[in-house]
């Protein structure tokens, strides 16, 4: 009876010593030490935390927090007011305007005393306005002088001034009969065209016009001219006048030539203002 006593304290003894010696030498960690905070620093760190333990955990400290993406847009301007346009100053405008162009040098308005009678003129006729040109005839026989053919224009010595070229003359500058007859003389202006092109045919001041040309001649449009001399203005309500010079151009009836019918080099014209002009090749 009493060795059981001894037994049953010895295998008491035996289970209290047991879980001593486990904790001593094991390797098992119980859920106690888990909890503990010094042993929560030995554990490995998946980048995952509770996030009651967030701000305490070095591993989450140590993750790169990324930056936002900069924006390609341009920054946003403050928006600028518009001005008024009912503010806006309304002067300058005329100083802002080019000037009028210079007069032509080649246009010249009739004299002072000629104006006054302009004034007088009744409503809607055009007053009398003298336009300056030059003899450029010399000048287009030297420019085309190296072109193969060469044909000269002239009046013959029967031609004259018609009635009608009288009476047209004597309105246009104030001249009677008599003075139509002793201030004008004929010449001719028009244009010479050829299966390679046309060229200007001009006498200028003169009676006689020489063109150069290459091809053959297919037409011809020529337009007899009086070239006047005045000792006077001439009259108002006239419209525009030409002057060459001192000479007053006035044009009268046109010229009708056949074509030549081979290569010929001068051309005579007998005019006597009835509008059946004699032309004559050689």
């Amino acid at each position: 009876m009493r060795r059981i006593p001894i037994a049953v304290f010895g295998f008491f003894v035996a289970v209290l010593l047991a879980p001593q010696s486990l904790h001593a030498t094991g390797n098992v960690l119980l859920p106690s030490d888990l909890s503990s905070s010094e042993n929560s620093a030995s554990l490995p760190n998946l980048g995952l935390s509770a996030s009651d333990n967030t701000q305490n955990s070095p591993a989450v400290s140590s993750l790169p927090v990324p930056k936002p993406a900069p924006s390609d847009a341009a920054p946003a301007l403050p928006p600028q007011s518009a001005p008024d346009a009912a503010k806006a100053p309304q002067t300058g405008t005329l100083e802002q305007t080019p000037p009028p162009p210079a007069p032509d040098a080649t246009q010249e308005p009739v004299s002072p005393a000629d104006l006054r009678k302009a004034q007088d003129l009744p409503k809607g006729v055009m007053p009398t306005i003298v336009m300056h040109v030059n003899d450029t005839s010399d000048t287009n026989a030297q420019i085309f002088n190296a072109l193969p053919h060469k044909l000269t224009v002239s009046f013959g010595p029967s031609s004259y001034l018609g009635a009608r070229d009288m009476q047209v003359i004597g309105d246009k500058l104030g001249l009677d009969p008599s003075g139509v007859s002793s201030a004008c003389s004929l010449s001719l202006f028009g244009l010479l065209q050829t299966n390679k092109g046309s060229y200007i045919l001009d006498a200028g001041l003169g009676a006689q016009a020489i063109v150069h040309y290459d091809g053959i001649i297919k037409n011809n449009m020529i337009t007899a001219r009086a070239m006047c001399a005045l000792n006077h203005a001439p009259p108002q309500g006239k419209g525009i006048l030409t002057e060459m010079k001192d000479r007053y151009i006035v044009n009268l009836q046109q010229i009708q030539c056949a074509s030549p019918l081979r290569q010929t080099s001068t051309l005579t014209v007998t005019y006597d203002g009835s509008g059946r002009s004699l032309c004559v090749y050689q």
